[in-house]
């Protein structure tokens, strides 16, 4: 038969993990997920693993809402953007750091 012709390309086996491990991010601080357990990122391209990320869940999601729900009653939602960036990366960031501006452009539309 005409499709027992057709060379079918099987798909990698999937090689031993060998991925950097990913921490989620919650209140400032890299951390595991709550239950310890992680899932496999893969390249589509190839199937391989190329990184293992932290499988949060409702405890994790808690934490994060948690610390968000913190920061935003505290100081944080009342800093100017250029003073948040400057917290965050530093106070000589600030001096290449600008402000957003309004800008009009003209298109001759009346």
């Amino acid at each position: 038969m005409i499709k027992d012709a057709y060379i079918r390309n099987p798909k990698p086996a999937r090689e031993p993990v060998q991925a950097a491990r990913e921490l989620m991010l919650i209140g400032g601080r890299r951390a595991p997920a709550a239950s310890g357990k992680y899932f496999d990122t893969l390249d589509p391209s190839t199937e391989r693993v190329i990184a293992q990320v932290a499988e949060g869940d409702a405890a994790d999601i808690d934490a994060a809402v948690a610390s968000a729900r913190e920061a935003f009653e505290g100081d944080w939602s009342r800093m100017r953007p250029a003073d948040r960036f400057g917290r965050e990366h530093g106070d000589a960031a600030i001096e290449n750091f600008t402000e957003p501006k309004a800008v009009w452009i003209n298109t001759g539309a009346s």
